[in-house]
């Protein structure tokens, strides 16, 4: 959760987030799994927003996909990463 409010780059709107999530991992972290929301606590107008992601590890390789979907917008949001940890 953002502590503070945060000044946005449209006019007169300010953000501050409240997230809530879970993760599992299995089979020794190789795959992950998340699942979660989040909401402007700024705007009483947005709706929580529902995320989903998938995370898999192979030695020091790592790939992440997440996302998002605004039931009200009717549209998504997607990010990804990939990395190696040494």
């Amino acid at each position: 959760m953002d502590a503070t409010a945060n000044k946005t780059f449209v006019p007169g709107v300010k953000s501050q987030v409240l997230s809530l999530g879970v993760e599992q991992t299995i089979l020794s972290e190789f795959l992950s799994f998340r699942v979660g929301a989040f909401k402007n606590m700024k705007d009483a107008s947005t709706p929580f927003t529902p995320t989903a992601g998938l995370g898999l590890r192979i030695f020091a390789f790592r790939a992440d996909v997440g996302g998002g979907y605004d039931f009200r917008e009717k549209g998504a949001l997607v990010s990804g990463s990939v990395s190696l940890t040494f």
